[in-house]
C-alpha cells in the first residue's frame, strides 16, 4: 500500500497544482476511494505504524520538495515546518474520519482540509470575530 501511494504521489504535479491547490486535495480524495477499505484498514491501526509512518515520510518529502522548487515560502528556512504541520495535521485529519461514523463526505472533509491547509483557521472563523483577532 505505500509503494501504491508513493507511486501516486510521485506522480502528482506539486509545483503545477499549487497553483490551483484544492485539486491536490481532489487528487488526495480520489486516491483514497480507489481502496477505501484498504486506507480505512490502515488509518485505524496504530497510528505509530510503519505503514502509517512510511506514508507521513513520503508526503512531507514530496510537499517539501515541491515548495523548495516553487519558492512558495517567503523564508525557506520555514520548510521543515510548514510540511511537518501540514502533512500530520492532513493525516490525522483522514484518521479521524476512517475511525469515525463518516457522517460527512470524504470529498467534503478533502475539500475544508485544503480550505484549511491554503486559507488557514480565519477561513473557518465566524467573521464577527475576524475583527477582534490580533497578531
Amino acid at each position: 500500500m505505500a509503494e501504491l501511494l508513493e507511486k501516486s504521489v510521485t506522480e502528482l504535479d506539486f509545483e503545477t497544482n499549487l497553483q490551483n491547490p484544492l485539486h491536490l486535495f481532489e487528487i488526495m480524495t480520489d486516491i483514497l476511494n480507489t481502496n477505501l477499505d484498504l486506507c480505512g484498514y490502515l488509518m485505524k491501526i496504530n497510528a505509530h505504524s510503519h505503514i502509517v509512518h512510511k506514508i507521513d515520510n513520503v508526503l512531507k518529502n514530496k510537499v517539501e520538495e515541491a515548495m523548495q522548487r516553487c519558492n512558495v515560502l517567503a523564508d525557506p528556512k520555514n520548510i521543515r515546518l510548514c510540511t511537518d504541520f501540514v502533512t500530520s495535521g492532513v493525516l490525522t485529519v483522514y484518521q479521524n474520519w476512517f475511525n469515525s461514523d463518516r457522517s460527512q463526505p470524504l470529498q467534503e472533509v478533502s475539500y475544508n482540509v485544503g480550505r484549511l491547509v491554503f486559507y488557514g483557521l480565519k477561513d473557518f472563523i465566524n467573521p464577527q470575530y475576524l475583527n477582534k483577532l490580533q497578531f
